[in-house]
Order: C-alpha cells, then structure tokens, then sequence
C-alpha cells in the first residue's frame, strides 16, 4: 500500500498523465499545460518507471491505455474532481473579487510585473492572481479573467486589446562577443548560423523561433541533432547572458538586460512580424471597462 512520502514524487506526473490520457496524446497534453510535447514525455516515463508499469501502448505515434493505464486514469480524475470541486466550493464566495492574470513566464517577469502597481491601482477592490505558464498562443479565459497571447488578434470569442506588436532580435553578451572575437556590427547572418545559438522550443508556439527567423532572412537553418531546449523565454536570455550562445529577444521584454549591458543586441537584424502581444478577455466581463481604460493608460504613456 502506498504512503503519503511514497505519493510525493508522483503527484505532478499525475496531473500530466491525466492530460495525457484524457486526449491520448502528449502533444496535446502539452498544449493544454503548456508544456514542450518532451517533456510530457519525460513526465509520463518516470511515472511508468515509479510505478514498474507500462501505462500507454505506443504504436505508429498513437497512444492507448493499457489496463493499468485505465485504472490510474479512473482514479486520477476521480481525485482531481474531488479536490477541484473542493476549491471551487472554499473560493465561491470570494471568486468574483479575485481577478486571474495568465500570461507566459518571461512576459511575467520583463513586462506585467514592472506593471503591476498601475494594474493593482485599476482594480483595487480585486486580489490579483497571477498564472504563469508557457502555450502563449493556447492560455484560454475559461481559466482566467485576462490571458496574454501571441497571434494576430484575431480570436472570435473574446476581445483583444494589442499591447505591443512582435519585434525580435539576435543578442549575446558581452563575454561571448568577446571569446568568439566578433565584431557585432559586421557579423553576417551565416556567421550567426555557425555559432552556438540558445533554442527556447522547436516551433511549438506562434512566437518567433531560429528556424522562421533564419528563413525569413534568407537562410537555411536545421536545429542540430539532440538539441535541448530551455524551458521558457527568461531562461533563454539567462542562458545568453551567462554566454552560452545567442538568444533571441523581443522588444518591450529584454529591457533590464539591454540597459544593463548583461546583453548586446547584434545591430541591423530587428525582424518585424505580423504579430503582436494581446491582452484577451470576455467584452461581456464586469471588468472590461477597467481592463479596457488600463491598457488606455498604458498606451498612453509610451
């Protein structure tokens, strides 16, 4: 029989695994919990190897549950619709004051939390809660009162209010410009090819990654083989900033490390795309207004 300590490490396997075997399929797993499909992967096997149990048949890249697959999934949703409605029950009288923010991890951090005091001054009867994850293209307001996307905004359920329009750009910092010996200002995109990049993801979101950006300039450009992506946007500029490669920046969400100096932007390559950052939210919400002079605010400034 299983004890509490025994549980520990299986507990956030279990909400993956969950996903995973609701949709038979990892990849929209990790889309609903915004996740890179490996890592899904990664979840479900060092379930299966805790457990000594094969959970999924994998055939020709479908998944189905073997029996003991289906009877950690009937139990699986039966504790997590209990422990669900349980919070649902202990927040209803508190829910309509909490206001729910969901935006990707290095959105978070380079542009919503330097603003946060203007968002909090707005809705001041309100406990803000912020959700951070990755899926910037998938966040949903089932979940949320207001959620960040990437995209052209153009989504028909809700309202989008552009917050600023997709602008990215190669940078690296000043100790890796330094040990290649590069002059930033002649580096040609060939010259960028060859060098040590950091890869956030493979292309799974709408934002911009090396292989688009390559392409949109004019180059080939193929991830090497057994490449590991960082996680998320701020662990790539951290990595750049320890100088193991060139990352990729967006304007309005590397500020700190271009003034800094922690990162050089390697002049002439700004790529402008058709997208943008918007703020998402249900027209029929009883902060709409608030959100809409918010963001007024915000615009105004700039």
């Amino acid at each position: 029989m299983y004890h509490s300590r025994q549980l520990i490490p299986v507990l956030n396997a279990l909400l993956v695994f969950e996903e995973a075997a609701k949709h038979n399929s990892f990849t929209r797993a990790g889309e609903r919990l915004g996740m890179a499909q490996p890592s899904v992967s990664r979840f479900i096997t060092n379930l299966e190897s805790h457990l000594e149990v094969t959970l999924f048949e994998r055939r020709h890249n479908k998944l189905k549950l073997t029996e003991n697959g289906e009877l950690l999934y009937r139990a699986s949703v039966s504790g997590f619709d209990a422990i669900r409605t349980a919070c649902a029950e202990m927040q209803a009288e508190s829910q309509s004051k909490i206001l729910t923010v969901e935006c990707t991890h290095g959105f978070a951090q380079m542009w919503l939390l330097p603003r946060i005091r203007s968002l909090m001054t707005s809705f001041p009867e309100w406990k803000l809660r912020l959700i951070s994850s990755e899926g910037g293209t998938q966040l949903s307001t089932d979940e949320a009162d207001l959620v960040v996307r990437v995209g052209e905004g153009k989504w028909d359920d809700d309202e989008s209010l552009l917050l600023f329009k997709e602008i990215a750009f190669p940078v690296c910092s000043p100790e890796f410009a330094k040990r290649y010996g590069l002059d930033l200002e002649r580096l040609s995109l060939e010259d960028i090819r060859d060098l040590p990049l950091v890869i956030q993801d493979f292309g799974e979101y709408e934002w911009l990654g090396w292989v688009e950006w390559f392409t949109r300039n004019g180059v080939e450009y193929r991830y090497p083989k057994d490449t590991l992506p960082v996680s998320n946007y701020a662990l790539s500029l951290q990595a750049a900033m320890e100088g193991k490669g060139i990352a990729l920046a967006w304007e309005q969400l590397a500020d700190p490390y271009l003034a800094n100096q922690w990162l050089l932007e390697i002049p002439g390559l700004r790529m402008h795309t058709n997208k943008g950052y918007y703020l998402v939210f249900s027209a029929q919400s009883k902060m709409a207004v608030h959100v809409r002079q918010w963001v007024n605010g915000l615009l105004n400034q700039t």
